[in-house]
């Protein structure tokens, strides 16, 4: 008997709106152009105690939604004995790759501000599965997986965010499948082997709300003060034509202080 265990994680699992450090760009020259970065890996484990000759994946993730283009697939990554295919062409605009170094470190948390656009015209599922929208399909062929040994498959792509971007705080879920069966074991008698075997692995696109429930753009803040200063100056200029500002003395005109001196003096 051969027990192979299925395992598929994302990562993340949650991608955030909107992305850090990411600007709409005319003419997409490099994957970070293109939004934020997903990755899918599988792993297959050959618990045993039977060896498995070969068996196949098949991997099955959302590509886009009539015109609208959902994920991008870039590359994959194989540890093991797995040779994968695909009609799907990855990275069809040949953008530049970052190296692996890069793509380890994490995203850095900035301020970004959200500019709302009118919104798609194009209806776009919460749910993005195969079902739904057109999906890309991965092929492997996994050769000899002796027990205790382990085969690794990463399928790296990038969030089209364009496409998110312009649905403002909308959730969505990017649901992919794969799938693995035993084709064949090295025994003159089979054994009996692990049945076909799929998992789901999902990713969840949601957005970072403000702290404030509503966004007052800068120029309304600074148009609001200009206003407020010129009311402001009108108000005084008004006051000082209708000679609010001019002094009054409290003893009167000039004769009624000349009166008013001797009368002191004489009581004194």
């Amino acid at each position: 008997m051969a027990d192979v265990i299925l395992q598929g994680v994302s990562r993340p699992d949650n991608v955030v709106f909107p992305p850090p450090d990411w600007r709409r760009s005319q003419s997409l020259r490099a994957e970070q152009d293109v939004g934020p970065e997903l990755q899918h890996i599988y792993e297959l484990v050959n618990n045993g105690p039977s060896d498995v000759s070969s068996s196949t994946l098949e991997v099955t993730c959302p590509l886009r939604a009539g015109d609208l283009q959902l994920l991008y697939p870039l590359e994959v990554i194989s540890q093991g004995p797995i040779s994968c295919s695909s009609k799907q062409t990855f990275n069809v605009l040949k953008l530049a790759l970052l190296p692996p170094v890069a793509r380890r470190r994490p995203a850095q948390t900035s301020p970004h501000r959200v500019q709302r656009r009118e919104e798609h015209g194009d209806f776009l599922p919460a749910n993005l599965s195969c079902v739904s929208v057109a999906c890309w399909r991965l092929r492997c062929d996994v050769g000899l997986l002796q027990r205790g040994s382990s085969a690794l498959l990463t399928v790296r792509s990038r969030i089209w965010a364009e496409t998110f971007m312009e649905r403002l705080y909308q959730q969505f879920v990017v649901e992919c499948w794969v799938h693995f069966s035993v084709e064949s074991m090295p025994y003159a008698v089979t054994p009996k082997a692990t049945p076909p075997t799929s998992r789901q692995v999902v990713t969840a696109v949601t957005w970072n709300r403000p702290d404030s429930p509503f966004l007052v753009p800068v120029w309304v803040i600074m148009l609001a003060v200009a206003v407020g200063l010129l009311l402001l100056a009108l108000l005084i200029y008004l006051l000082h034509k209708m000679g609010f500002f001019k002094r009054s003395d409290p003893y009167g005109t000039a004769m009624e202080k000349a009166r008013l001196r001797p009368q002191a003096s004489s009581e004194a």
